[in-house]
């Protein structure tokens, strides 16, 4: 059971104290051992979400994915057993493990995230977003597998008025028991982009790859004192004791 006790570890983490942003942020923490924890905050802020609650689906579980057009979309039965955080009541929220350590959890991506139009004719093989993180969590024990399979469905956007009346805009961090880790983000009408997770980091908005443009901003950065700048007429002395 160590999968769930790391997954439990991973919902009570929290990362922000008094006063800071309000913004979902997931890391990845390895231990001495080797052990690899996945951990995030949860600040999700609109009513009660109810995240204290989790769903435990078993082996060989049959699921049935939504579509715009109702129960229609992949079928599949699960490989492994897994365990979810919930929201709203629904068998799906922010964060999955699964019995073979691999970790899925969805974050907010408003303004970004566009996934593939509906298409009748392939519903056979769409799924809501929440269906997409139960179907990687129930049919995957690693992130490599999950990378190779992704072209075998496709990602809808269903509205759900029972997820708290709110659009569903997530991209998802997939992590699995060696460390690796991913972010995966579906835009413009459904092309998939895959990064690796920089030290297992993800946050909410803009897509990963200004945030990783964004931290070349502050690589200078360093607690070390700074010594003053001297030029032609003058000098320049940083402030707070040159702390950066």
């Amino acid at each position: 059971m160590h999968w769930l006790i790391a997954l439990m570890i991973g919902f009570v983490a929290k990362l922000t104290t008094p006063g800071s942003a309000e913004a979902c942020t997931g890391l990845s923490l390895k231990s001495e051992d080797g052990a690899v924890i996945a951990a995030r905050t949860v600040e999700w802020a609109l009513g009660d979400a109810h995240h204290d609650t989790l769903a435990i689906f078993p082996r060989k579980h049959a699921f049935t994915a939504l579509t715009p057009g109702g129960e229609n979309g992949l079928r599949w039965v699960g490989d492994y057993g897994f365990v979810s955080l919930t929201a709203y009541g629904q068998e799906y929220g922010p964060d999955g493990m699964n019995e073979a350590g691999l970790y899925v959890g969805m974050y907010y991506f408003p303004g970004y995230a566009s996934f593939a139009p509906y298409d009748e004719a392939q519903a056979d093989r769409s799924l809501s977003v929440g269906d997409f993180m139960r179907w990687m969590l129930s049919s995957f024990k690693s992130v490599a597998e999950v990378t190779a399979h992704l072209n075998n469905v496709r990602v809808v956007n269903v509205e759900d008025p029972r997820f708290g009346g709110a659009p569903l805009p997530f991209h998802w961090k997939i992590a699995d028991e060696t460390g690796a880790a991913i972010i995966l983000e579906i835009v413009e009408g459904g092309q998939v982009k895959i990064y690796d997770a920089l030290l297992g980091v993800i946050a909410n908005s803009p897509d990963y790859g200004w945030h990783l443009t964004n931290l070349r901003n502050y690589l200078g950065l360093s607690g070390r004192r700074k010594s003053p700048s001297h030029w032609t007429g003058g000098n320049s002395h940083p402030s707070a004791e040159g702390l950066a």
